[in-house]
């Protein structure tokens, strides 16, 4: 496999280059992808996890990894840098652990999770982030995908435990701190849950998803100064949102400021 900022010839089966520290990235065709499916629903793991590897490596480097996963925030205008938070913390996991022979092996059952996914098969995408967080139980990307499985079939408790783990190995996984604030909110540990979207806003003070969901818990809380203070923000970041603007003037009224 030839590095393609280098152009160092790489054994195969290597995840970084030898020479430059790249990772070893190769663009693989919708057809190629496709052929992957097939390899693992026919049973043929072995092929199924080494064409898995490669395509992460291409995805992670090319920006398309986490671009087209069905599950995702329902209100991307108020959270568009969830993808970006997730590549980030898939390349700081592969930064801390580029040395770890088992890396190539994580990453290809990670890319096999993302696929069985997008295909609607939460039992095997569930399969595949486990054995990647038995290989490195660091890996809070596999954790974070895990939990959204965990809150699509309802299991509030599970998902929340899921989030916790991936934000303790990844301190910067600013969207693990996030969907920690959503688990709690459902679960009305209010105080939880502006913790948690405190660690967002201190990790990026423009996330206006963060800021809307403090202001809605403020509100429920008839906290109103700091209620209107979060909507505010939301429009600081994203001038005119229809969803800031209606939150604010809501919290205004009830507050008795109009």
């Amino acid at each position: 496999m030839r590095c393609v900022k280098c152009g160092y010839e790489a054994p195969m089966g290597a995840t970084f280059c030898p020479s430059c520290g790249a990772p070893l990235a190769v663009k693989m065709s919708d057809e190629e992808i496709s052929k992957l499916v097939l390899r693992m629903f026919g049973k043929k793991e072995d092929e199924a996890l080494e064409a898995a590897r490669v395509a992460c490596l291409s995805d992670i480097s090319t920006g398309v990894l986490h671009s087209n996963l069905l599950l995702r925030f329902p209100v991307p205008d108020l959270m568009p840098k969830e993808q970006e938070y997730q590549d980030d913390a898939l390349r700081r996991f592969m930064d801390k652990f580029r040395d770890d022979p088992r890396l190539g092996e994580a990453l290809g059952h990670y890319k096999l999770g993302l696929i069985c996914e997008n295909r609607r098969r939460v039992k095997e995408a569930a399969k595949e982030y486990e054995i990647a967080t038995a290989l490195f139980p660091g890996c809070s990307s596999a954790h974070l995908r895990r939990g959204m499985l965990h809150e699509i079939q309802r299991k509030t408790k599970n998902a929340l435990e899921c989030y916790l783990r991936a934000g303790g190995a990844d301190p910067q996984f600013t969207l693990a701190f996030f969907d920690q604030g959503l688990m709690y909110r459902h679960l009305k540990k209010w105080d939880n849950a502006l913790e948690s979207y405190r660690r967002v806003v201190a990790l990026d003070p423009d996330n206006a998803a963060a800021h809307n969901n403090m202001g809605l818990i403020y509100t429920d809380k008839r906290d109103w100064d700091n209620a209107i203070r979060e909507f505010e923000e939301i429009l600081r970041i994203l001038p005119n949102h229809p969803t800031g603007l209606k939150n604010l003037r809501i919290a205004k009224i009830k507050s008795g400021r109009r």
